[in-house]
Formats: C-alpha cells, structure tokens, sequence
C-alpha cells in the first residue's frame, strides 16, 4: 500500500546516508545533512522517530540547524546498522502470514507460551480458543490506541471460548477485569506492541499452520 512504499522509500533513504558515510569516511559532505532539503525533509525527516534515529547512529545539530555526523561509529557498525535497516525494508515488503511464520522459526522454543499455545492446539475447544484470540490480538494490533480492543468481555458466547486460553493469556499481558456491567473480562493492561506481535505470530502459527 502507499504507507508500506512511504516507509520502505525512507527506511532506503536512511540507509543510504549511513552507507555514504561507512563508504566515504573522509567526505565531509556526507556528514553534513540539511533537514530543509526537500528530499531529506519529505522522504525521511516527516517520519516520526526518523530524527531520533538519526542522533543515535551520532548525528547532531549543529548551530546553523544542519545535522552533522560526530558519532565515534566505524564503518562496520554504520554497515551493520544498514544491515538492519535492510532487514527491516524486507518485513514491510514480506506477506504478514510469512513474516508470523519467520518470527516463530527464529524465536524457537525459547518464546513463553509456545508450550500454552502447543496444548490448545491438539484439542477442539483449544483451537476454537486460539481462533478467537488470534482475532482478539489482531484487532489490537490493527488498533492499539484502542481500549475497547484491549478490554474482551467473557460474558459473551463466542468470547467464551477464550476462557481456555486464559493462562496464555496472562503470559501475553492480559489480567483478570470486571466491567462496569459486572461481567467478568480479561484486559490487555502495558501495552508492548514488539511482544504482541510475537504472540500473535505464535497464534497464527498453531492456526494456520504452513503447507509443507
């Protein structure tokens, strides 16, 4: 969609700039940015966190406004910092079903609730539950600034089916709540949306289950 090539568009921009500078260590043009150059101000700088980004990897301002690059970073960490940009262009560009697969692949049996989400899966009710949070986690993550997604009552019957899937989830950050109504609920209290992706990742991958 137009915000995935926004994004990719800028993610390429940043790297691009700590490329120049791992590749050209001694071009003082190249660590020297101008935000009011439309080019960096359009495609990277109107980006929340892009200017964050960017005093991190050692750039600062200086007095005529402009950024320039005095960070102590040499060229291995500035490419290796590229290298993660790149990883980061793929996931936007990568289908979200295979992303979740990917996830799950490279977090391995170590991730909490693997084991919770593994029982659930091997019976009816299990699965009916896991069904039911995959929707639950996704309208979160879909909607994060939300209460109402993140507040699930279990008075309802399809919600109920989330009643086995209530120790799983715990571990993802739900606890036990009351409504206003009296009826019994289960609320995503801190919200980390890195983990909930995770978690969703490990739900969609007991629902839907790649083809061999």
């Amino acid at each position: 969609d137009s915000a995935g090539r926004q994004a990719d568009e800028a993610l390429a921009l940043l790297a691009k700039l700590l490329e120049n500078i791992a590749e050209h260590p001694a071009e003082p043009k190249y660590k020297r940015l101008k935000p009011d150059n439309p080019k960096l101000k359009e495609g990277l700088l109107r980006f929340a966190g892009a200017a964050d980004f960017l005093r991190l990897a050692g750039f600062v301002a200086a007095q005529d406004g402009s950024l320039e690059f005095g960070g102590a970073a040499g060229a291995d960490a500035l490419r290796g910092a590229c290298a993660l940009i790149q990883q980061r262009r793929k996931g936007l560009r990568e289908d979200p079903i295979a992303s979740a697969y990917r996830t799950i692949v490279q977090s391995g049996a170590h991730s909490a609730g693997l084991a919770e989400v593994e029982a659930l899966a091997g019976s009816p009710a299990g699965q009916e539950a896991l069904r039911t949070l995959e929707k639950v986690l996704e309208n979160v993550r879909r909607y994060p600034d939300s209460e109402r997604y993140r507040c699930v009552s279990l008075a309802k019957a399809a919600t109920q089916k989330l009643l086995a899937a209530a120790p799983l989830m715990k571990i993802i950050g739900f606890v036990e709540d009351t409504l206003p109504t009296g009826e019994a609920a289960m609320k995503l209290g801190r919200l980390d949306l890195d983990v909930l992706h995770r978690y969703w990742a490990m739900v969609m991958w007991a629902v839907h289950p790649p083809q061999p």
